[in-house]
C-alpha cells in the first residue's frame, strides 16, 4: 500500500469469515493516518464555455473559506455597484452624455427644417413618423389651393418634396448613428464605471491567492465578468413576469454563475481518507449532474455536480467488495478508465437513453491519486484475470487470506485480543481465561488440527455473542467455560435434525448395522456426512469382491491407464516367458 507508482491495487481474495474486511479497514486506516491530508476541490463557472465548468484545488480546508469570501465579494460587488450608479455624480455624467447626443440629434433636425423652409415645406414630427407639408404664403397649404395649381407647379412641389425626403432619409440615418454611438458611450462608460468601482475589492483576493495561477485567472475572468453583467446587480426581477422568470431564471438564479460548488472538503481531516463504498453504483463512485425541468426539458448547471465516493477518497483510499462493483452497470469499466487516464470524468451515461432531452454538461476532470483495494472471493479474481486483460496491469497484487493459521503462543495471544475487543465493542460480559481456553479449543476444531486455530472468526463471534446470553441470563458477572459448552450443544441442537433422523431409523432397524460375530468380505465403516453447519458420522456396511484373476504378474498401473510403459524392463521379459513355458 505504500508503493507510489501507478497499478500497485491490491486485490484482496480469501473465504468469506476470515476477517477481510476488518483487518483490511484497520490496516489502511493505520497507514493513512500518517499520510498528508489531500487538497480540496471545488467547481467554479467557466465563463467562456459554461457548459464546461473548471475545478479548482487548494489545500486542505481552504475551499470551503475561499467559498465564503466569494460569496462576501458578491454582496460587495452589488452593494457597491448601487451605491456607484445611484449617485448624484454618476448620474450627471450620463446626463452630460445624453445632452450632448439630444444636442447633435436637434442640431440636425434645425438643419433639417431650415432646408424644408429653404423649399417652402415644414416639418411635424409625430410618434407615428415625419410629416413634410407644403406652406402656402407662409401657412400650410390646403387641398383645394392644391387642386388649383398648374401642372408644371405641381410637378416643381413633387420635386421639391422629393428633394426634402431625401434630406429627412439622410438626416434619419445620421440620428441613428448618433443613437447607437450613444447606447455604446453609455456602456462604455457604465463599464469603465464598474470596473472603477470592483477594481479594489478584487485586489485582497489576489494577493492572498497569488501562489495559485487557477485561482487568479478564475478572479481576472470574474472581473471582467462583472463588468459585462453589471446589470444584474442593478435591477430586480421583474414581478408577474413568469415567462421571462422562466426563460431567464430568477435573479438569483442568474448570480448562480458566480457562485462556488464545494466538491470535496477535509476541513477536519487526519491524515489520508480511507472511504468503503458499500454501493459502489456508477453515481455513488464517480459523483452525479443533477438537473431541473424547464419547459419539457433539463436544465442544469456546474452548481448542481455532485461528488462520488472516489472524489471523497482522491489522495487515499478507496476500499469495495467485487461482488457488489461487477454487479452494477458501467462501474467496472470506468473505474478501470479513471484508474487508466488518472482523471475523475464527471458524466451520465444514461442521458442518451432519457425520455426527455437534457442539456450538456462536461466539467473538468479531476486529477485522480489514489489507491483502490478490492476484496472479493478466489472465483471473481480468477474471473477477472482470465477475460479482463487490462485486469493485472491494474491490480498488481493479490492478497491471501487463509482459514487457518499456526497454534503458536502468539496467535493464541491474539486471540484473547479478539475475544476481549469482540466483547467490548458489543457490550458483551467480560470473559474469563477458562472461557477464552474453551474457545481455542473450538477454533482447533473448527480448523481440523490440533496444531492450527480458524481464522474463520465469524463462525466464533456466533458463540461470544450466544455464550454472552447464557451467561448474562443466568446472572454471571462473566463468561465461564460452561457457558462456552452451554453455546456449542444449544448451537449443534438447532443443527442436529439430520442426524437425529438417521439415529431414529437405526433404533427402529430401518438401518441394519451387524455389530457381533464375523463376516467374510465385509466390514462396518463410518461414512461421514454433514449440512454447512454440522458435520455427523453415519455406520456403513462396506463389502468387498473377489474372482480369479489373469495369470502373470499384472502392472496394476498399466491396468487403471495410469501410465504408459514404451519399453519393457528385463525382469517383466522374463516372468512373461516363464508365464508361457508353464502354460
Amino acid at each position: 500500500m505504500s508503493v507510489e507508482q501507478s497499478g500497485y491495487n491490491l486485490f484482496v481474495v480469501g473465504p468469506s469469515g476470515t476477517g477481510r474486511m476488518t483487518y483490511t479497514q484497520h490496516s489502511v486506516e493505520k497507514l493513512a493516518s500518517g499520510r498528508p491530508v489531500p487538497d480540496d476541490w471545488c467547481y467554479v463557472n467557466n465563463f467562456e464555455n459554461p457548459d464546461r465548468p473548471l475545478v479548482i484545488n487548494l489545500p486542505a480546508g481552504s475551499v470551503l473559506r475561499f467559498q465564503r469570501k466569494m460569496e462576501t465579494l458578491l454582496i460587495d460587488i452589488g452593494r457597491e455597484l448601487r451605491a456607484t450608479f445611484s449617485n448624484e455624480e454618476t448620474e450627471k455624467k450620463k446626463r452630460n452624455i445624453i445632452d450632448a447626443s439630444q444636442n447633435q440629434v436637434e442640431a440636425l433636425w434645425r438643419e433639417t427644417e431650415m432646408f424644408a423652409s429653404g423649399l417652402n415645406f415644414k416639418l411635424e414630427r409625430t410618434p407615428a413618423g415625419i410629416q413634410t407639408i407644403p406652406l402656402f404664403f407662409g401657412r400650410p397649404m390646403e387641398k383645394e389651393e392644391y387642386e388649383r395649381l398648374s401642372e408644371a407647379n405641381k410637378e416643381k412641389l413633387k420635386e421639391r418634396e422629393k428633394q426634402l425626403e431625401e434630406k429627412i432619409n439622410e438626416t434619419v440615418y445620421q440620428i441613428r448613428k448618433i443613437e447607437e454611438q450613444l447606447r455604446k458611450n453609455l456602456d462604455r462608460f457604465h463599464k469603465e464605471t464598474a470596473a472603477f468601482t470592483i477594481e479594489g475589492l478584487f485586489q485582497p483576493l489576489k494577493e492572498a491567492y497569488r501562489d495559485f495561477p487557477k485561482v487568479l485567472r478564475y478572479l481576472e475572468e470574474y472581473n471582467h465578468d462583472v463588468v459585462e453583467h453589471f446589470s444584474l446587480f442593478l435591477t430586480d426581477q421583474e414581478e408577474g413576469n413568469a415567462v421571462v422568470q422562466a426563460l431567464t431564471g430568477s435573479k438569483e438564479q442568474q448570480l448562480q454563475r458566480y457562485a462556488v460548488n464545494l466538491l470535496v472538503s477535509h476541513k477536519n481531516g487526519q491524515g489520508a481518507p480511507v472511504i468503503y463504498e458499500t454501493n459502489p453504483t456508477y453515481q455513488n463512485l464517480f459523483g452525479k449532474i443533477e438537473y431541473r425541468g424547464a419547459f419539457g426539458s433539463w436544465t442544469t448547471n456546474f452548481t448542481l455536480v455532485k461528488p462520488g465516493a472516489i472524489h471523497m477518497a482522491n489522495g487515499g483510499y478507496l476500499i469495495l467488495q467485487a461482488a457488489e462493483l461487477l454487479s452494477q452497470p458501467y462501474a467496472w469499466t470506468l473505474l478501470k478508465r479513471a484508474l487508466q487516464t488518472g482523471e475523475i470524468q464527471i458524466e451520465d451515461p444514461f442521458a442518451e437513453r432519457g425520455a426527455f432531452p437534457t442539456s450538456g454538461l462536461k466539467p473538468e476532470p479531476v486529477p485522480l491519486n489514489i489507491k483502490v483495494i478490492i476484496i472479493g472471493s478466489y472465483y471473481l479474481y480468477d474471473l477477472l484475470s482470465s477475460v479482463d486483460e487490462d485486469f493485472h496491469k491494474l491490480f498488481k497484487v493479490k492478497v491471501e487470506f487463509d482459514t487457518v493459521m499456526k497454534r503458536d503462543a502468539e496467535n493464541r495471544r491474539k486471540m484473547a485480543y479478539f475475544i476481549k475487543n469482540y466483547a467490548d465493542r458489543k457490550n458483551l460480559l467480560p470473559f474469563h481465561r477458562r472461557a477464552v481456553a474453551k474457545v481455542i479449543d473450538h477454533s482447533a476444531r473448527l480448523a481440523g488440527e490440533q496444531e492450527k486455530l480458524t481464522a474463520r472468526f465469524q463462525d466464533l463471534t456466533k458463540i461470544l455473542v450466544e455464550s454472552g446470553y447464557w451467561a448474562k441470563k443466568e446472572g454471571s458477572a462473566c463468561v465461564d467455560s460452561h457457558h462456552i459448552r452451554k453455546a456449542l450443544e444449544e448451537q449443534a441442537n438447532r443443527t442436529n435434525h439430520i442426524s437425529e433422523q438417521y439415529r431414529e431409523m437405526i433404533h427402529n432397524g430401518t438401518i441394519m448395522v451387524d455389530t457381533d460375530g464375523e463376516r467374510v468380505g465385509q466390514i462396518n465403516g463410518l461414512a461421514v456426512m454433514g449440512t454447512r453447519d454440522a458435520t455427523f458420522g453415519i455406520p456403513t456396511k462396506i463389502t468387498a469382491q473377489t474372482f480369479v484373476g489373469k495369470s502373470g504378474i499384472m502392472n496394476i498401473e498399466r491396468e487403471t491407464s495410469l501410465t504408459a510403459f514404451r519399453k519393457k524392463s528385463p525382469i517383466l521379459k522374463e516372468c512373461e516367458g516363464a508365464n508361457r513355458t508353464n502354460e
